[in-house]
């Protein structure tokens, strides 16, 4: 998506990248909604995102999620907060280390201290420390 941004006109690329909301793939919609981001098209972008939080993949709800934090919209944080308390371990990691773009403690983070899985436990500890660095 963003090498179309960097050949077409803004209108063109725009009419591309808003195809790209339409996907049958999560991962599209996404990379559509970031570039929706970089040509400041925040409110199309945050619908997409939104969106994708009601995704099957958890993967894509922490992306999604991250986005959302980035924009200012609490609806992420509160996704990470969620996923951080997910039945698979991975997802668990995925969403703690997500945290750091909250740029503060929150009740995922320090759930995740006492996870049940070690490698949360000390994924936790490191994004704890970074933010209190």
């Amino acid at each position: 998506m963003d090498a179309i941004a960097e050949v077409a006109s803004k209108k063109q690329a725009l009419t591309i990248v808003r195809a790209g909301l339409t996907d049958e793939h999560v991962s599209v919609r996404l990379a559509a909604a970031r570039a929706l981001l970089r040509f400041k098209e925040t409110e199309a972008a945050r619908a997409a995102l939104v969106a994708a939080l009601v995704a099957d993949s958890d993967a894509a709800k922490v992306q999604a999620a991250i986005d959302l934090v980035r924009i200012g919209d609490e609806r992420g944080r509160a996704i990470l907060d969620e996923l951080a308390r997910a039945a698979s371990p991975d997802t668990r990691k995925q969403a703690v280390r997500a945290l750091l773009q909250g740029g503060d403690a929150s009740d995922g983070l320090v759930r995740a201290l006492a996870d049940e899985s070690p490698e949360v436990r000390i994924i936790a500890a490191e994004v704890a420390l970074t933010l209190f660095d």
